[in-house]
């Protein structure tokens, strides 16, 4: 009796055994798999904003003047590298030009420059900067945050800190693919 007791409790290990050593691979092979996924998952696919976009006014909240979105045009070219953003109301042109890696860009704009920063946030831009001005002598923070659902881009500009301490208005514009 004893030996078969014993036979018995051995076979029926050997299949606990065998089902924890499969129940360890099938672990196993979910932690390798959900590792060798977490970068795919994470990486956010980059939003490509190239296009000729015209705004929407009755959509848009555009800053006082309406700054480089007057009635006109918005042309964007976009690479791998760089965003590069032309403002047109046919008789002005304003040029941006933003690296796509983080590091700084400095435009020129009417007496004086623009340095900023370009970083994604999953499928947003967002472009943070110090305007400087040397006649008045004046420097303020920046930032703007791209963002494209179809064919509708949406620039948001929280309201920067003035060099005066008041904050300026927050600004969104809506801009239609043309």
């Amino acid at each position: 009796m004893i030996a078969i007791y014993a036979r018995k409790s051995t076979e029926q290990n050997g299949v606990a055994d065998e089902q924890r050593c499969v129940s360890r691979r099938v672990w196993l092979v979910i932690v390798c798999v959900s590792i060798a996924l977490t970068p795919i998952a994470w990486a956010q696919p980059k939003v490509d904003f190239s296009g000729t976009w015209v705004l929407d006014e009755a959509k848009s909240e555009p800053p006082p003047g309406g700054g480089r979105f007057r009635r006109g045009t918005l042309r964007i070219e976009q690479s791998a590298t760089e965003l590069k953003e032309t403002a047109s109301d046919g008789v002005n042109t304003l040029t941006f030009i933003y690296k796509l890696d983080g590091s700084e860009s400095v435009n020129e704009l009417g007496g004086g420059t623009l340095t900023a920063t370009a970083t994604w946030d999953g499928p947003r831009l967002v472009v943070r900067g110090k305007v400087r001005f040397a006649t008045p002598q004046v420097e303020f923070d920046t930032s703007s945050v791209y963002s494209l659902v179809g064919s509708v881009l949406t620039i948001t500009s929280p309201g920067a800190v003035l060099p005066s301490g008041d904050r300026a208005p927050t600004t969104s514009v809506v801009l239609r693919r043309q």
